[in-house]
């Protein structure tokens, strides 16, 4: 007993082996989307950048602070001191446009990870639906068979020609030449799959079975248009950038005080910091016509292929019906083999056809889900409480200029998604960037009569809220 049973392990062991090694993993779509924001390269590079964009921040800020030995070296210590503690007013701009900027690059990774989510699934969708095509090819294959069989057949029995044979196996090879440019474009897209997986070609992945779509498309294109605008990561980077841009633009205003800016490049560094403001802002509108323009384009596509997909339904019908009537004509001896080879031939092309047309919406709804930013993990807040928030002006009249004083009346945990605050109107003219969540400030004025007073909230988010209220001086 205790021989056989060492005689039996070895085997058990070996098949056990064998079984894992050729055993593939079964991925659905779900988990390779969730796989592939973790271990998607561009992905990584990305959010590196993005990282690097926070850090940029901080070390924005410690620039603020001079070489305090070298500020000694050359001046008295108290004008060093005093210098270390008051930065210039251009470092203090480009620490603004370099916060604005961390933001933008959040978005532009958001953007980033959307595109390859969606190319990710349109190569799974099609990779599923070309196996169903291939399935069909397969049995079409077996039936081209049967047919020059039949003719090689008839043609030693005397009852057929040597053409009939050559053009039966003649069709047969340009299906097979069909079917090997199939599973060519399918490993061609099971290896985009794989690369995004960012994994080796010897690690084998077998897809799963693609399950029905719970993506319900909005009802209106208009409600479609508004949300696309709404989600889109690259107009929020637009955003940001254009407001680091104008950090610059006041930074290259402010920088004769520092003695960096004088002289004959003055002038064109303050032109060019101004032409990326309008460039970024022109950019932004091009950027939300074409998202517009692409969804309203995608529910016309939609409603083309529902259409088309009526039609080929029924034509799949009637070629069926064609076949099956073929078929029993055949059984009854009116017509030969060769009608049914071509009455199934048809119906398996009209079946294929409607295969593809699935596949064509299937796409259509996973690329419209991308123009919606239905996946983007941004967090898009309600504005209503910051559109609540109170706008507080307190005016202290004097007798040559008033004191004008101005503040947010917020609740405190709204305040971290803050990013700055412009305040303008007849009065003022200033912006704050949120560091403290303090956004108290105050100007002296002279005149008399009613003024208007705003306030432009930017959101983390990259919605802008505005307030506005009216004072007597």
């Amino acid at each position: 007993m205790i021989l056989v049973f060492k005689k039996i392990l070895p085997l058990t062991l070996m098949f056990a082996f064998s079984l894992g090694a050729y055993s593939q993993e079964r991925l659905s779509l779900e988990d390779m989307r969730s796989e592939v924001l973790d271990n998607n390269i561009d992905i990584k590079v990305q959010y590196e950048k993005y990282y690097q964009a926070q850090r940029s921040v901080k070390n924005s800020l410690g620039e603020f602070l001079p070489n305090l030995t070298a500020q000694m070296f050359f001046w008295n210590t108290s004008y060093a001191l005093l210098y270390a503690i008051s930065p210039n007013p251009t470092s203090w701009f480009y620490y603004q446009a370099s916060k604005e900027l961390s933001l933008a690059e959040g978005y532009v990774s958001e953007s980033i990870k959307l595109n390859i989510l969606r190319d990710l699934t349109l190569s799974y969708i099609s990779v599923k639906h070309q196996e169903e095509l291939l399935d069909s090819m397969t049995e079409e294959e077996a039936l081209l068979k049967r047919a020059v069989s039949m003719a090689e057949t008839r043609l030693k029995m005397g009852l057929g020609s040597e053409s009939d044979v050559f053009f039966h196996t003649r069709n047969l090879m340009k299906h097979q030449q069909q079917m090997y440019m199939l599973e060519s474009a399918m490993a061609i897209q099971k290896e985009g799959i794989m690369m995004a997986l960012n994994r080796s070609p010897e690690q084998k992945v077998e897809l799963a079975e693609l399950s029905d779509t719970t993506f319900e498309m909005p009802e209106s294109t208009e409600s479609a248009i508004e949300m696309g605008v709404e989600r889109s990561p690259e107009l929020a980077a637009h955003t940001f950038m254009t407001e680091g841009a104008r950090f610059m633009v006041r930074g290259a205003k402010w920088s004769f005080l520092s003695f960096t800016g004088i002289g004959f490049g003055y002038p064109s560094a303050l032109a060019i910091e101004r032409s990326k403001v309008t460039e970024i802002e022109l950019k932004k509108g091009k950027v939300q016509n074409k998202i517009e323009n692409q969804i309203a384009l995608s529910y016309e596509q939609m409603d083309l292929i529902e259409e088309r997909l009526e039609i080929q339904k029924e034509i799949v019908q009637t070629a069926k019906e064609n076949m099956e009537q073929s078929i029993e004509l055949h059984h009854a001896g009116t017509v030969d083999f060769y009608e049914v080879v071509r009455t199934k031939r048809l119906y398996f092309e009209e079946s294929r056809n409607l295969i593809s047309l699935r596949m064509e919406k299937r796409m259509q709804l996973a690329k419209t889900q991308r123009l919606l930013g239905l996946d983007s993990s941004v967090n898009k807040f309600d504005v209503t409480p910051f559109e609540n928030a109170a706008l507080i002006v307190d005016v202290e009249k004097r007798s040559r200029r008033s004191k004008v004083s101005v503040n947010i009346d917020i609740a405190p945990e709204l305040k971290d998604q803050i990013v700055s605050v412009i305040y303008g109107g007849d009065i003022f003219d200033y912006r704050i960037l949120n560091t403290t969540g303090n956004f108290y400030l105050y100007t002296k004025v002279r005149g008399t009569g009613e003024k208007a007073v705003t306030a432009s909230l930017l959101l983390s988010s990259g919605d802008i809220v505005k307030l506005e209220t009216i004072v007597s001086l």
